[in-house]
């Protein structure tokens, strides 16, 4: 698409986001009687928020969202460092029921049709859109 007239700063479209990954440990969990819903609760809990309640404006209703302040929820040693309350009544770190990691992800995949696509973002100069985009959208589909 580099060649076609008028397009300038041509760039393909990506934007990754930190994703944390928790790997369960299953026998680390069975003593403590803590299964994996437990975990996926407190750690949506503390990391997404979850609605506690609802406040009533006139007919308006609002959720209430609890979650952890940033500094206890940014990295993976903070959230390694969430808390569960076992059935016997023990707190456990989520660090003894799994493994945490934070690596780089998509943030955004595109989809149409079943199928994953990129997204090209470009300026054009000195040429009408319509017809630069036509051209531009020929220059591909020729590949």
């Amino acid at each position: 698409m580099s060649h076609v007239p008028g397009l300038m700063d041509l760039k393909l479209f990506t934007y990754s986001a930190s994703e944390s990954r928790l790997h369960h440990r299953p026998r680390a969990g069975g003593p403590l009687r803590i299964n994996v819903a437990d975990i996926q609760d407190a750690v949506q809990t503390a990391v997404g928020g979850n609605a506690v309640s609802q406040v009533l404006l006139g007919e308006e209703r609002y959720d209430v969202v609890v979650r952890y302040q940033a500094p206890y929820r940014d990295t993976a040693k903070a959230i390694a460092n969430i808390r569960l309350l076992s059935p016997s009544g023990e707190r456990v770190s989520l660090a003894q029921l799994t493994h945490v990691e934070v690596k780089d992800g998509a943030y955004d995949i595109y989809r149409e049709g079943n199928t994953r696509y990129d997204a090209v973002t470009f300026n054009v100069r000195g040429r009408d859109l319509g017809s630069t985009v036509e051209d531009a959208m020929k220059a591909v589909s020729k590949r």
